[in-house]
């Protein structure tokens, strides 16, 4: 089997311990100027805590027009109940440098 770059840090990412995501969402926020870091903080922690496939990262966010801007993206599967199944539905979330001050 071929096992791409992405797949494996994909992996890697998702298998962290809590404490090593709360540590990633630090450094992420750390990384970027959050306009309220502490909010943030909480925020994401919360959202790694409860669904524990997604993982954040700081990554290059390329709108339509062709500008670029890091971001903090959230990634990973989470679980959707529909008719007596749970189906792990892939997203990517991306948080803007000025949230939560801002809605998009």
């Amino acid at each position: 089997a071929v096992v791409s770059i992405a797949e494996y840090g994909y992996y890697i990412t998702n298998n962290l311990r809590m404490s090593d995501k709360q540590g990633a969402v630090t450094q992420a926020i750390a990384d970027l100027p959050a306009q309220q870091p502490q909010i943030v903080g909480q925020h994401l922690n919360s959202c790694v805590s409860q669904f524990r496939e997604l993982s954040p990262k700081v990554s290059k966010y390329v709108y339509d027009n062709g500008q670029e801007f890091k971001m903090i993206l959230l990634s990973g599967t989470i679980p959707m109940p529909y008719k007596g199944n749970t189906y792990n539905i892939p997203v990517n979330i991306w948080i803007h440098s000025d949230y939560p001050t801002k809605r998009r």
